[in-house]
C-alpha cells in the first residue's frame, strides 16, 4: 500500500518529499494499517493495488486500497496517515488541508 500511495504522490504532486517540502513536514506518517483478505493469491500472482477513496480529517486522512490479480479482488486496506510536522522539539500531526488541495484531482472523497 505504501508503493501506492508514492505512485499517486509521484502523478499528483511531484513525490513524497517535494509534498512533504511545499508542507513543512517531515513525513507523511502512518498512524493505522489494516487489511481484509478476500481470496487467497495464487503462487506468480501479480497483485495491482490502487486507492478507492480518500477520508480527509482535520489531522489525519485515510486512504481505502483495493487490490486484485486478474482482475480478482485479493484484498482490501486501510491506511490512516498524518501530515507530521515539528513543534519545537516534538512533532505533532498537522491540518491536511493543504495536503488535501495540493493531491486531490479525480479521488473519490466522502
Amino acid at each position: 500500500m505504501d508503493a501506492t500511495l508514492h505512485a499517486f504522490l509521484n502523478q499528483r504532486s511531484g513525490g513524497h518529499a517535494s509534498v512533504c517540502a511545499a508542507l513543512g513536514a517531515r513525513g507523511l506518517g502512518l498512524m493505522e494499517s489494516r487489511l481484509t483478505f478476500l481470496a487467497p493469491a495464487g503462487d506468480g500472482d501479480r497483485l495491482t493495488y490502487r486507492i478507492e477513496r480518500i477520508a480527509w480529517e482535520a489531522h489525519s486522512f485515510t486512504l481505502t486500497y483495493a487490490a486484485s490479480a486478474g482482475g480478482r479482488p485479493l484484498l482490501e486496506g486501510l491506511e490512516r496517515r498524518g501530515v507530521f510536522v515539528m513543534d519545537g522539539a516534538r512533532m505533532k500531526a498537522a491540518d491536511t488541508s493543504r495536503l488535501r488541495d495540493a493531491v486531490e484531482h479525480d479521488v473519490a472523497t466522502p
